[in-house]
């Protein structure tokens, strides 16, 4: 466990805020401008936006929550305003099958909360949508917090087996490691471990392939060539990070480092420009001196998870 102190959920309120302040101002400020509108027009063909949900509770001071309310109205803008792609169509758009649509979306769930059973799956179901979800399968049923929920003052509760097996009209279901350690942290031999050993057991306990690998944390530190190939020689179809940004169709195409928008709670406004390229400057802070200066505001904050 954590020997952090706790963290007081007013803190977490507080960064929320700075963050959404600093998304109104960027993406306000492009679409205002018309820089969206000629970004949009030079843009050479249609690209895929992936969104990352994680937890979907009004917990006050829960860190990566949305708000259930939030997240019914984002999925229903979403079904009147973009395609909303299936798991089933990115593959065959990687393999050359299909094309990427205009206003192509493509949603992902880290970590496996229970609050995605509870409260996201019945309003995917509903709205007929698909979505890939991404459990690192040490925790499933474990009822262990994840090491960035230790020092929440609340549980985080994950899902258990039956519960993954009762969402699979609605999720695929991808490996987001056995741990969840960075792989650039432990050895080769430990990371091929985490990336063969989660697919065998997921596919295993699910009875259907695992073609997607989530990496944890998925910063640009997170990552690398050699983590790729054993990936690729585990039998995964693509992989996916954190970093933020468009993937363009050769990018799709290439099935590797999937670059993902961590969905916030957002009004209608400005969720759609997270979607129509107006927030894409926020991807400075994954630069080298933007990871930085992420750490140095966490610290400032004491919202660190370690």
């Amino acid at each position: 466990m954590s020997t952090l102190p706790t963290m007081p959920p007013e803190q977490v309120v507080r960064k929320q805020r700075i963050k959404n302040f600093a998304y109104a101002l960027v993406g306000g400020t492009s679409f205002f401008s018309g820089l969206t509108w000629a970004k949009t027009s030079l843009s050479a063909g249609p690209s895929l936006r992936i969104l990352i949900y994680y937890k979907v509770n009004a917990v006050p001071g829960n860190t990566l929550s949305v708000p259930p309310r939030a997240f019914a109205r984002q999925l229903h803008f979403l079904k009147d305003h973009f395609t909303v792609i299936t798991p089933e169509d990115l593959v065959r758009i990687m393999t050359a099958r299909q094309t990427l649509p205009d206003h192509a979306v493509l949603l992902t769930f880290d970590d496996g909360y229970r609050d995605v059973y509870d409260q996201a799956y019945p309003v995917l179901k509903e709205l007929g949508l698909r979505a890939l979800l991404f459990p690192a399968t040490d925790y499933i049923a474990s009822g262990k917090p994840y090491p960035h929920d230790e020092r929440l003052s609340m549980d985080n509760p994950v899902l258990n087996w039956e519960q993954l097996r009762a969402m699979q009209d609605v999720f695929a279901v991808g490996s987001h490691t056995k741990s969840h350690r960075r792989l650039t942290q432990v050895s080769l031999a430990e990371a091929k471990d985490e990336i063969y050993s989660s697919k065998a057991l997921l596919e295993d306990q699910l009875s259907q392939p695992v073609q997607f690998f989530c990496y944890p944390k998925g910063t640009a530190e997170d990552f690398n060539e050699p983590l790729e190939d054993l990936v690729r020689e585990a039998g995964y179809l693509s992989s996916f990070v954190a970093l933020t940004g468009p993937n363009t169709l050769d990018r799709v195409r290439s099935c590797k480092w999937l670059r993902r928008f961590q969905a916030e709670p957002f009004e209608d406004f400005m969720f759609a420009r997270l979607l129509d390229g107006s927030c894409d400057a926020i991807g400075f802070k994954d630069a080298g001196w933007g990871c930085s200066a992420k750490r140095a505001f966490n610290r400032l904050l004491r919202t660190s998870t370690g």
